[in-house]
């Protein structure tokens, strides 16, 4: 009778379980074993507390150093001992051991190389080791790996890719959440004939001492030589966005832009990560903190990001301290969120909103035939097909005798000159007025927020 063999694979939130073939050798990070955060360093490292059975003491811990560092690149580990969770360094996951089988059977076997992110490895003195079969024992050992090392040799050999190796490098604007600025008075109301506008006070609220703390811990972890993010300052163009408002009070009600266009205009970040930090007291010294951090796209204004948020109950004198250790989980698994975030945008574009307006004092409107490549055809469909040819799709939502409006996708990149620049809406638009110029149709850009982009038809040439 055949026998009939199962393999199963089963990733849980503790660790990592595998059945095999009876007899069949299983490689050590690849053995049944629980993981857990233990503490966390102040230099890039984390403790890992790795749960494994062995033949002894010295074959767990050598096997835990093994573990744990295959935790860290391809499974993360879940929250423990007030310890946020983390996700893998690996954006694919476990996926990245199979594409990479030879690179790694080397690296967990060569002691050379996984040892040398394992600083420290020891038995856990709260738990004891035990008997669990015949020349078989459990133990708890306390590995210390430095994963920052770890992640940028990884991605300097191309194993993991870092979002450079998609062609650049995503500028960061890091600001306050709504809430926060809310809750601490950054923000007024004001009537705009019946439209309430809100108006967003950041460069008094990014120096507020009861957030800037945050917001620099969060930019040390990503601002560094070579890391993989820009932080975008606002300081350095205060005076560009007072001069950019000043023209926004000159203009009519209906072509003003909100205050948060304008800093995104400005600012020109590919995301905006709001960052939301309460501190709430409870029983005598004890102190509820809540981390989450929140990735805007500027050119819509949609959530696209959502961090987990982490929740510590400090203990007198030790806020700071942990307000240390969550923002830098937080970060961490930011750091993962925004990579994916970025290597869909690299295939799907970014969202926007294209409107075309045709001027009262043109004697055409959009059914009015032009002639394009020797055929005549309305100006409508002329127009959309000019849309798509620039875009990687492109939606029409709306239209009227006098506008018609596209929610497009664009690329995230373009080509001139045989150099490759990051795309903006205007100068998508751009291509779109060169086209129409083609045709004999004079117009013009006007943006109208970082995402949102009008062309404005004049006339005839």
């Amino acid at each position: 009778m055949k026998k009939s063999l199962i393999i199963i694979f089963l990733f849980i939130l503790g660790g990592s379980a595998f059945s095999q073939k009876k007899g069949e050798k299983v490689e050590p990070w690849l053995d049944n074993y629980d993981r857990m955060p233990f503490q966390q360093a102040k230099d890039g490292s984390i403790l890992i507390q790795i749960k494994n059975t062995g033949t002894d003491v010295n074959d767990c811990i050598e096997k835990a150093k093994q573990q744990a560092v295959y935790a860290v690149i391809f499974t993360g580990y879940a929250e423990g001992n007030n310890i946020p969770a983390a996700a893998a360094i690996s954006p694919n996951g476990a996926s990245l051991y199979n594409e990479k089988l030879d690179f790694f059977k080397e690296f967990f076997t060569n002691t050379t190389l996984y040892r040398s992110y394992v600083p420290k490895a020891m038995l856990d003195p709260k738990n004891p080791v035990s008997e669990v079969g015949k020349k078989m024992i459990e133990a708890y050992v306390i590995v210390t790996i430095e994963i920052n090392r770890l992640r940028k040799d990884l991605e300097s050999q191309n194993i993991i890719k870092a979002l450079s190796d998609f062609g650049f490098t995503p500028s960061v604007f890091l600001v306050p959440s709504d809430e926060w600025m809310n809750k601490n008075g950054y923000v007024t109301k004001k009537d705009n004939q019946g439209t309430i506008d809100e108006i967003y006070d950041y460069p008094r609220a990014i120096i507020d001492p009861k957030i800037s703390k945050a917001l620099s811990a969060i930019e040390s972890k990503f601002n560094k030589p070579k890391g993989p993010f820009t932080i975008v300052d606002m300081k350095g163009k205060l005076d560009q966005i007072k001069l950019e408002e000043a023209k926004n009070n000159a203009r009519t009600n209906a072509k003003k832009e909100s205050s948060l266009d304008i800093f995104a205009r400005v600012l020109k970040a590919d995301l905006w990560v709001k960052v939301d930090l309460d501190d709430k007291p409870k029983n005598g010294m004890e102190s509820q903190l809540l981390v989450t951090l929140t990735g805007i796209d500027p050119y819509t204004n949609n959530k696209v990001i959502t961090g987990t948020t982490i929740q510590k109950t400090t203990h007198g004198d030790d806020q700071f301290q942990l307000m240390m250790n969550s923002i830098n989980g937080a970060s961490d698994e930011l750091r993962t969120l925004i990579f994916g975030y970025f290597q869909e945008k690299v295939i799907t574009g970014l969202d926007g909103t294209l409107t075309l307006s045709i001027s009262e004092n043109t004697d055409f409107d959009f059914d009015t035939p032009f002639t394009q490549n020797g055929e005549e055809k309305a100006l409508n469909r002329i127009i959309a097909k000019i849309v798509k040819k620039y875009a990687n799709d492109r939606l029409e939502t709306s239209g009227t005798e006098t506008t018609r409006e596209f929610s497009v996708k664009i690329p995230l990149f373009f080509e001139e000159d045989g150099e490759k620049e990051k795309n903006t809406f205007t100068y998508y638009a751009n291509k779109i007025v060169d086209e129409l110029m083609k045709i004999g149709i004079t117009s013009k850009v006007e943006p109208s927020g970082l995402g949102r982009v009008e062309i404005f038809i004049t006339g005839k040439k």
